[in-house]
């Protein structure tokens, strides 16, 4: 994948320190053992966590790149970060959730460049199609210069109720990132009842 990244201080932060444990059953049934659902490969050639290493490399250079792990995992994301640019990668001692996660990479960003803008992936989703996801991130770091003091999250419409996700009700309606309404969180719902 090529790197066209236009935005000097744009980061990447790619999240894969999760046990996979809401498919854990299926992983153990499907490959007879345990395994965290992005090191799997569902489609394709690649697993979860490479595809979303090489999404990333399409938008921040290598230097600009962290990605966060479980120590219990170094082995199986090394074998897979082979010959992917990746610039640091942090070990987490113990899952401590996306909190932890997040925050502290965020830190290592904050310290090196203030003004970033960061990206952060979660690698146990598949993206299909991915040029147009990457298209709708591109428009959304745009976004951020016009409303540099908000976080922008990326939402999906649901196609069905879910109850097992969170839900993100919309608020009005405040600038668009490319054919995408840019809406203020009206609140976010933890797993609903139906």
């Amino acid at each position: 994948m090529t790197h066209q990244n236009n935005q000097g201080n744009t980061w990447s932060i790619v999240l894969a320190g999760g046990e996979g444990t809401r498919v854990g059953s299926f992983v153990q049934r499907w490959l007879g053992r345990s395994r965290p659902k992005q090191f799997c490969t569902f489609v394709g050639t690649r697993s979860l966590l490479q595809h979303t290493v090489d999404r990333a490399a399409c938008l921040t250079p290598a230097a600009q790149s962290i990605l966060v792990i479980a120590q219990s995992h170094c082995q199986e994301a090394m074998t897979q970060l082979d010959g992917r640019g990746v610039g640091t990668v942090l070990f987490q001692p113990a899952n401590r959730d996306t909190a932890a996660g997040v925050f502290l990479p965020l830190t290592y960003v904050r310290a090196r460049d203030p003004q970033a803008t960061v990206i952060i992936y979660p690698s146990d989703h598949f993206v299909y199609p991915e040029g147009r996801f990457l298209a709708t991130v591109r428009n959304v770091v745009l976004v951020t210069e016009r409303l540099h003091d908000r976080i922008v999250l990326l939402g999906v419409a649901p196609d069905r109720l879910e109850l097992d996700y969170g839900w993100i009700l919309p608020g009005e309606r405040l600038t668009d990132a490319g054919a995408n309404p840019v809406q203020a969180v009206r609140a976010f719902l933890e797993k609903p009842t139906a």
